[in-house]
């Protein structure tokens, strides 16, 4: 234990004057490779925190989402704004791109599911509903990202697939029965999305209502069934612009 105490003891006046020297010669790759392989050796407080591990007696998968689903269907439906048939439905579509092989308890394809839906449905914010769901932040980060990109690669062909030719003429017909436009292939509008500002972004995303946003675009036919969208453009850039430059236009 001595050897190592002192072994510690020498290394650290080394790792300053390594860090101070990369600073010096701007090497920001190799500086932030050793500050990640110091910050990844250090060791965890516990795996899952303690207020946590009671998740499955008082966290609300199994106290509301779960008895909702099969008592209630109405609240069911409050809460995430579908049936349960749907749930199960799209559950079944997603669940092997969700599955964890892990030898540590993990969370089931349903409950990450569950939590995504109810997150995007309630409008609350995440730290809340973590602690609602009893599970830690950065996992609910993580949970919310990885299953928002399951839900999308698996429904786009299904529900968002590019129109055919004839499907466009349709379309067109249906804009000239009842509304009364010819020749129109979609009513196209953009919609700015409020967000914090991106670091080192500048104004890319400041708008002319005076906030920054990122823009979601898209199209829908004469039902009001998206056809095409374009997410992510800059706040600051103007429909015409942002269209001119979407694979659309």
């Amino acid at each position: 234990m001595c050897n190592i105490a002192a072994f510690k003891q020498i290394m650290r006046p080394i790792v300053r004057t390594s860090l101070l020297l990369m600073l010096c010669a701007g090497n920001t790759y190799l500086l932030n490779v050793m500050m990640y392989l110091r910050k990844k050796i250090q060791k965890r407080r516990w795996w899952v925190h303690p207020f946590y591990r009671e998740r499955a007696q008082v966290g609300a998968f199994e106290k509301t989402f779960i008895k909702y689903k099969n008592n209630d269907h109405e609240k069911f439906f409050k809460l995430t704004r579908m049936t349960p048939n749907q749930f199960d439905e799209l559950l079944g579509m997603i669940s092997f791109r969700l599955q964890k092989n892990s030898y540590r308890d993990y969370l089931t394809p349903q409950f990450r599911l569950a939590f995504t839906i109810c997150f995007l449905a309630s409008g609350n914010t995440l730290p809340h509903l973590c602690e609602y769901w009893k599970i830690g932040k950065s996992t609910g980060y993580a949970i919310i990202e990885e299953t928002c990109e399951v839900i999308w690669e698996t429904l786009k062909s299904i529900h968002l697939a590019t129109p055919n030719e004839e499907q466009w003429k349709l379309i067109a017909n249906k804009f000239d029965e009842r509304w009364n436009f010819p020749h129109c292939l979609g009513a196209l509008d953009g919609k700015h999305i409020r967000i914090q500002c991106s670091p080192r972004s500048g104004s890319n995303f400041f708008n002319y209502k005076q906030y920054y946003s990122m823009v979601l675009m898209a199209i829908c036919d004469a039902n009001y069934c998206f056809t095409w969208i374009d997410i992510g453009s800059y706040g600051s850039h103007h429909d015409s612009s942002i269209f001119t430059a979407s694979a659309f236009g």
